[in-house]
């Protein structure tokens, strides 16, 4: 508990560091475990993710009070046609 601020002190410099280094091959080689790390832990979440996340937030809200209590039947969400003239939604960036 003690080492807590050096800790943190001691990373916020070798992340001041590494900013200032960043163009080096070093410094890239250092910060490339990282940054991949960071790329496998970051990607956009799938339809089921959002849904269970829209759903979460919306019995946070019933439970507060803030939204009517859901019906006692299913509510299929009704297709949503695009506007004419819209753009096309962007192909996915991921790869399989």
């Amino acid at each position: 508990l003690v080492a807590i601020p050096l800790i943190a002190g001691i990373s916020f410099e070798v992340l001041r560091l590494g900013a200032r280094y960043s163009r080096t091959p070093v410094m890239r080689a250092l910060m490339a475990p990282g940054l991949l790390l960071q790329k496998i832990t970051t990607r956009p979440p799938d339809t089921g993710q959002i849904h269970v996340a829209i759903e979460s937030f919306e019995e946070v809200l019933r439970r507060e009070g803030k939204l009517p209590a859901s019906p006692s039947f299913p509510v299929a969400p009704e297709p949503v046609a695009p506007e004419p003239g819209a753009a096309e939604p962007e192909e996915s960036l991921e790869t399989p």
